[in-house]
């Protein structure tokens, strides 16, 4: 099918959305997705803004428009998921939460240095669509995030908008999972991999694409870094989303 930012050219968000929903129906049912991301929990929609043409996931997403973006996530969101009010065909996540366009070294050690009016403008209006729509799950990015008067921190790290903003602003209360390798990609801010996975938890990031939580999870738990009730929390979130689905 066509790349998101060809279709979304034609300004019909709900155009676009039949082909996401058929695929969520053969996911339902068992089929395997034709995409990356195969299974109930698909890792999509990208929503990232396109601010600069050399970026090389522009193709992926949707415009440079914040309201166009926003729009389509919810459009998307709402048409894969379904309208059961207790269960999911698919488990949409909106993704990557957020600047992500902005980067300059994908992998490792890339930050974002944006103002306050540009995240709450331009980066974040997607996202705000995508809770609304009741997106069960988002994906936050590799990149940190530096805003006044806070230094470069991870975007899975950044408790004030996965817990602060996400959850108790904007009433979300769904599961946050880092890109794959976002967080051990942070750990050189960090003493140790155990202090790394627990401030990832203590944000909000209930889960991690790789093995990072895995292997040092329990180990900071042990140690003290990270508490039962924060452990307990983001396991609720999970198991949630997996009942929704049926699973």
């Amino acid at each position: 099918g066509p790349r998101t930012i060809s279709a979304a050219g034609r300004g019909d968000a709900a155009a676009s959305t039949r082909r996401r929903k058929l695929l969520a129906n053969n996911a339902n049912r068992g089929k395997p997705l034709p995409d990356k991301g195969c299974g109930l929990s698909v890792y999509g929609p990208t929503m990232n803004i396109n601010r600069d043409p050399r970026w090389g996931r522009n193709q992926e997403t949707v415009s440079e428009d914040p309201y166009l973006n926003g729009a389509y996530a919810a459009a998307l969101v709402r048409s894969v998921q379904g309208d059961d009010p207790r269960f999911l065909q698919a488990a949409f996540t909106c993704k990557h939460f957020t600047a992500y366009s902005v980067e300059t070294d994908r992998m490792n050690t890339s930050n974002a240095v944006v103002s306050d009016r540009d995240l709450a403008e331009t980066f974040l209006p997607a996202f705000k669509a995508c809770v609304i729509a009741g997106s069960q799950q988002l994906m936050c990015s590799y990149n940190a995030i530096t805003s006044p008067g806070l230094d470069a921190t991870g975007a899975c790290f950044r408790g004030d908008l996965i817990d602060g903003l996400l959850r108790e602003q904007w009433g979300w209360n769904g599961s946050m999972i880092g890109d794959c390798d976002a967080v051990a990609n942070q750990v050189f801010r960090y003493p140790s991999n155990e202090t790394c996975v627990a401030a990832a938890i203590e944000a909000g990031t209930d889960q991690n694409c790789g093995s990072f939580y895995g292997e040092f999870g329990m180990a900071a738990f042990e140690q003290g870094l990270v508490t039962t009730e924060r452990l307990t929390t983001a396991l609720a979130r999970i198991l949630l989303m997996r009942f929704r689905l049926g699973e």
